[in-house]
């Protein structure tokens, strides 16, 4: 089963659920069709939960994800990312990605396993620096 996305905007946070198999050229896809269509919504807080999804990228994928997201979101330095993985692999992988992204934006990327958490980040006060 192919990557499926279902978004909705709720208290200023993007929240995007995905389902199905992540693999680097979906992921893109959703990505670019996010980043090419309205401004604000690309600029948005956004909360990435994939809890539901099982994830078939490799290390190399992640690299190429990082390099890709780095050339179009978090130039102005405000936007937040939270990314949900629930299980154990896709948590690491999430963190393996963060840890590959961050240093490309001036964004906040932080992982979380758990999905009250991620939104109670994204819902807090700004701090300086970028997210872990």
């Amino acid at each position: 089963m192919g990557l499926r996305v279902h978004s909705e905007i709720s208290g200023g946070v993007l929240r995007l659920r995905a389902s199905g198999t992540v693999t680097l050229g979906e992921l893109r896809s959703t990505l670019q069709a996010l980043y090419s269509g309205d401004a604000r919504t690309a600029a948005m807080d956004a909360l990435w939960d994939f809890s539901q999804a099982t994830m078939a990228v490799s290390s190399d994928d992640l690299e190429h994800l990082a390099e890709f997201v780095s050339h179009h979101w978090g130039e102005g330095g405000d936007s937040r990312s939270a990314i949900v993985a629930a299980d154990d692999l896709a948590f690491g992988l999430a963190r393996v990605y963060g840890a590959r992204v961050r240093p490309r934006v001036q964004s906040q990327v932080r992982i979380f396993r758990d999905r009250e958490r991620a939104l109670a980040w994204l819902t807090s006060p700004r701090t300086q620096g970028g997210g872990q």
